[in-house]
């Protein structure tokens, strides 16, 4: 039973390795007790890198064929370096995709349960659900279950399509956006009042926009309301600020988190994988993701890749392969670029109109 245990944690410190930093310390460590190696290393994370190690496994286990797709997709997570380090602990990438069918023998409500718990730190609740299975008191708890409790977090977005009769649509006057490629999504948003210019004629579609901004949107969009009890860590952001309510309503609802603990960093312009990374914490709270259609793109056409942030990577590998975000050039993604006013107003559009489906 050690080696499965020491197989199946390798499986999340691959993932660990692709998603944080950190992770080629823990391919180097297997040696050891993998299981209690992995939990010290969980214990010893930051926070905010945690919470992203979770939500990219999440992503997978609240799929009915996430499985297979995680299977199918290691080969993007896994370098020929790791796959050697693999070799030289007498495992081969088969071995890691065999161990991972062992998962299908999970409800799909412990599966999420892992990624939740993964995602919180909480070691003793890993352990305890990993070793209900190793020792097989569940496994005979396939995939019966139904949808994992808790579900989505964000409000549902009022449907725009089908109550055309009923929507009183804003008149737009924006005189320099006529040769903008987001012209249409500039319009459509800018109706609905989701999206407003600089004044009353004027969008300044190459023009960036801060995180405050970006998050006002997607409150907009979302129709996101605070909780009430809920306090902020965020020591920048003030009761007075224009912003206060959007970025509380989005903190509350899960769809945000901050640039350090105790910071929004409000003021910073955002950049597009900050962006892309919000927009598919949405998708994926939802359930959404795995149902959009693939385009056959991938992050490995463009020669940037490497620049994408950990914390970003996993978010930014199904953004392009869905559509959700395109390239600045033909091979270049640029993640650390800022989102222009255009660029923003074109995705969030296209979050729109997957919400509205």
């Amino acid at each position: 039973m050690k080696k499965n245990i020491l197989l199946f944690m390798l499986i999340f410190g691959l993932l660990f390795t692709y998603v944080l930093p950190g992770g080629e310390a823990f391919a180097e460590d297997l040696n050891g007790d993998a299981l209690e190696l992995f939990l010290s290393k969980l214990s010893d994370m930051e926070d905010g890198d945690r919470q992203a190690a979770g939500e990219a496994l999440k992503i997978y286990m609240e799929d009915d064929e996430g499985v297979s797709k995680l299977k199918r997709d290691l080969s993007t997570f896994i370098s020929d370096s790791q796959e050697e380090q693999l070799k030289d602990h007498g495992y081969s990438l088969d071995d890691v995709k065999s161990e991972l069918d062992r998962l299908n023998k999970w409800s799909k409500e412990d599966r999420v349960k892992l990624a939740d718990y993964i995602g919180e730190g909480n070691t003793s609740a890993i352990k305890s659900l990993i070793y209900s299975y190793e020792e097989g008191d569940k496994s005979d708890t396939s995939n019966n279950e139904g949808n994992p409790s808790g579900g989505s977090t964000t409000p549902a977005v009022p449907l725009a399509e089908g109550k055309k009769d009923e929507e009183k649509l804003l008149e737009v006057y924006f005189k320099d956006i006529d040769n903008s490629k987001g012209k249409d999504a500039i319009v459509f948003l800018a109706q609905r009042g989701i999206i407003t210019g600089r004044t009353k004629e004027t969008f300044d579609p190459s023009g960036e926009l801060t995180r405050a901004e970006f998050v006002t949107l997607i409150q907009r969009l979302l129709k996101l309301e605070p909780k009430a009890g809920n306090a902020m860590p965020f020591r920048d952001i003030k009761e007075g600020d224009w912003f206060y309510n959007a970025v509380k309503s989005a903190y509350d609802n899960g769809i945000i988190t901050g640039t350090g603990p105790d910071s929004f960093s409000p003021k910073n312009r955002v950049t597009r994988e900050q962006m892309i990374t919000i927009v598919m914490r949405i998708l994926n709270d939802k359930g959404l993701t795995f149902t959009l259609k693939d385009t056959g793109k991938s992050l490995d056409d463009f020669k940037d890749k490497g620049e994408v942030s950990p914390w970003a990577a996993l978010h930014m590998v199904y953004a392009v392969k869905y559509g959700i975000v395109e390239g600045k050039t033909e091979n270049t993604i640029d993640p650390k670029d800022f989102a222009t006013r255009e660029e923003t107003a074109v995705t969030i559009k296209r979050l729109f109109d997957i919400l509205n489906k």
